[in-house]
């Protein structure tokens, strides 16, 4: 690595360094022979490596929920349930104090339903365009 030249002032005693910033210190490539100078906007140029890792997605299995065995128990407190039991859109039964989705933590998402529903029953209506008289 090369360092920045010492300048002088008007007095030969006094030298002092001048700071240069770092995109513009000069780098040694150790892959050339000769002398020549890379920078280091150059060189993260120069270099194919990737800078991201790459993560693996959950494959199906991975994201699949676990089923409810017992459909008699509440899924969440495991409280026995007589006459009063409450089917989720999620697929598990749940008590009278858990049957809200937000008393859950329901995985099933209603907005999205929601928004499927309303575009199916409401198509949209454009109307024909008019040709203008001059």
């Amino acid at each position: 690595m090369t360092t920045a030249p010492a300048t002088s002032t008007s007095d030969s005693t006094s030298s002092r360094r001048i700071a240069v910033p770092r995109s513009q210190k000069a780098v040694h490539c150790p892959d050339e022979c000769t002398t020549a100078v890379v920078t280091p906007m150059e060189a993260a140029s120069a270099s194919i490596l990737p800078l991201v890792t790459v993560v693996e997605e959950p494959t199906k299995d991975s994201l699949t929920a676990p089923t409810q065995g017992n459909k008699r128990r509440c899924w969440t407190c495991k409280g026995k349930i007589s006459l009063s039991a409450v089917t989720c859109r999620c697929g598990y039964t749940f008590c009278n104090r858990h049957r809200y989705a937000e008393e859950h933590d329901c995985l099933f998402d209603f907005r999205q339903m929601a928004k499927r529903k309303l575009a199916e029953e409401n198509p949209r209506v454009v109307p024909l365009k008019v040709a203008r008289i001059n």
